[in-house]
């Protein structure tokens, strides 16, 4: 297959940039091992503010009795808040392919990597293909970070991923206590989640403040209304160690029990959870890609 250009990833940088090129008259083919739409799609931006608003506007007729609005057998469908977040992605990854294909762009799922500077090999569902190009664009986008002794199992040690699925799976209910590790953007937005869906959290965060990078009387702001939801947050704090199946604790994910041992400025803290939710930041998809084959240098 030859094109004048060949697109490595179909997120949001991806498929609007294969989009534009095909309106210029160029020949297109677009690679994605995942799903069209990207991380931002499926598992970042949009489905995790479809949970945040449902969950806000849980919390915000909770308090309603105070204003003369009152409520009877309030209850939030879980079941129902995962079918419309899977649904509203659904529909979103038919109509970027609705405009890759208006647009005559190719669309080929599989894993590229380099041949040569004008060849990629894609290992799809059926077998390598290999595709020509005089240009590429690598569009891979990123991952979570993990790190080693809190790996991501799926279960009772997630990434955001997982995190926005909870509830979906019948052994995947909503977490009675949740662990987070890391006071980002990432981490305060699904603990906010989680908190008010009656979830019991405590955020671990290495650097001295919550939100490292932003302005101390703007993260102040969000630090108290935090506490005001009963979410505990400890600072200039390190994981240190994790235990599954401890048995010690009543916080139980079916046979599991979390216990995290965290070093804090007053000593070691042994905290407890039904999950351990993992988001320390996020790296640049360039691995396997053969960037080393066709001499491309990373400093990361």
């Amino acid at each position: 297959m030859k094109f004048d250009t060949v697109i490595i990833g179909a997120g949001p940088g991806g498929y609007v940039c294969a989009i534009r090129l095909a309106q210029l008259g160029k020949k297109v083919l677009i690679i994605e091992k995942n799903k069209l739409g990207g991380e931002c799609l499926n598992y970042g931006c949009i489905p995790s503010k479809a949970l945040i608003f449902a969950s806000h506007l849980y919390d915000k007729i909770k308090k309603a009795e105070a204003f003369g609005v009152e409520t009877s057998g309030l209850h939030f469908n879980i079941d129902k808040l995962q079918s419309f977040r899977s649904g509203l992605v659904s529909k979103l990854n038919q109509g970027i392919g609705f405009l890759l294909k208006q647009n005559k762009v190719e669309v080929l799922l599989g894993e590229a990597k380099f041949i040569t500077p004008q060849r990629v090999s894609v290992q799809t569902a059926i077998g390598i293909q290999e595709a020509e190009a005089t240009s590429f664009v690598l569009a891979t986008g990123s991952s979570s970070i993990q790190i080693p002794g809190f790996e991501f199992d799926g279960e009772s040690v997630i990434g955001s991923k997982e995190a926005l699925e909870l509830g979906q799976r019948p052994l995947s209910p909503v977490p009675q206590s949740l662990l987070v590790l890391g006071g980002g953007v990432i981490g305060l937005e699904l603990g906010t989640y989680f908190s008010k869906l009656g979830t019991k959290v405590t955020v671990v965060e290495m650097m001295n403040q919550l939100l490292p990078g932003v302005d101390k009387e703007c993260v102040a702001v969000v630090e108290r209304d935090l506490k005001k939801r009963g979410v505990e947050i400890l600072t200039s704090s390190k994981a240190k160690k994790l235990e599954k199946n401890g048995g010690v604790g009543s916080a139980t994910l079916g046979s599991a029990t979390l216990r995290l041992t965290v070093e804090t400025q007053a000593g070691e803290k042994v905290l407890e959870g039904d999950k351990l939710l993992v988001t320390i930041g996020r790296k640049a998809n360039t691995q396997n890609l053969g960037l080393e084959t066709i001499g491309v240098k990373l400093w990361l």
